[in-house]
């Protein structure tokens, strides 16, 4: 359960990342 929370995260975190980074271009 725990490693499936993580991933989430992590896949959240690039998302935001990369839609934070789409937003400054």
């Amino acid at each position: 359960m725990e490693k499936i929370s993580f991933a989430l995260w992590k896949k959240l975190e690039t998302l935001y990342a990369t839609k934070s980074l789409a937003n400054c271009l």
